[in-house]
């Protein structure tokens, strides 16, 4: 069976780099730039994953079953999510991106001039410092929808990257 490591870096690193692109231009904007941003940070986590399943399936000749696209999806969804929780926090810890309690005083500011309730908006706030505030916790949420949403993007692009000729699951492949 051809080796699906490479494939799976490929989409990680895809993955990665669209995430924290993204999360430096939702963080350098406004409101409407953080909301279009962490829109936009679900396709990166799309993405990734679709163009393991394309590397593989074009660098072997092959049409994967659904279940192995899910397989490459999810590992570099998972391997993304680690990669791009890294990254960040190197970029804050270089201050070129804001730090958890930057981002947190930036959104409840942002919130209360939008006419957020301040007691609404302090309850909110409070929710989001959990995931925000460790960022061993935001990594391994990340790792988690990584390989979830990756794994749901790699039966997808099993069944749109088809291949003519051999099938991974035939015997003679």
């Amino acid at each position: 069976m051809p080796t699906k490591f490479p494939s799976i870096a490929i989409g990680a690193a895809v993955y990665a780099v669209l995430s924290v692109l993204l999360t430096f231009v939702s963080q350098t904007g406004g409101f409407m730039a953080q909301t279009i941003g962490g829109c936009a940070i679900c396709l990166a986590a799309l993405a990734g994953p679709l163009v393991a399943v394309w590397h593989y399936t074009s660098t072997y000749s092959l049409t994967v079953p659904a279940g192995t696209g899910a397989g490459l999806g999810a590992g570099a969804g998972a391997l993304g999510g680690v990669l791009s929780g890294v990254l960040t926090l190197v970029l804050q810890a270089i201050n070129l991106l804001p730090s958890a309690e930057e981002q947190i005083a930036r959104t409840r500011s942002m919130m209360l001039e939008q006419g957020g309730d301040p007691a609404q908006v302090d309850q909110q706030i409070e929710m989001m410092s959990g995931f925000t505030g460790n960022p061993a916790v935001g990594i391994v949420v990340a790792v988690v929808i990584g390989a979830v949403v990756g794994a749901i993007a790699g039966a997808i692009g099993a069944s749109v990257f088809k291949k003519r000729g051999a099938r991974m699951d035939d015997p003679a492949v």
